[in-house]
């Protein structure tokens, strides 16, 4: 029985670390201010305003992307 536990422990163990690696923890590198996702985020927000006349209403998605993409939250 107190085998059964142990195994079940270092499982469960194993099984979180699996889960915990596999949710994808990103680096500030790849979402902060000065990432390539950040910088190609604020091209498409720039794109969008000069296709839209510099209508920020039409561009939420990209700011959106933005914010998200940049660390803005």
């Amino acid at each position: 029985m107190k085998e059964l536990n142990q195994v079940f422990a270092i499982k469960l163990m194993l099984s979180l670390i699996a889960v915990l690696a596999s949710v994808g923890c990103k680096s500030q590198e790849e979402t902060g201010s000065g990432s390539k996702a950040c910088s190609e985020s604020w091209k498409l927000y720039q794109t969008c305003l000069i296709i839209n006349d510099h209508n920020a209403r039409f561009c939420d998605p990209q700011w959106d992307g933005i914010v998200m993409s940049c660390g803005m939250m």
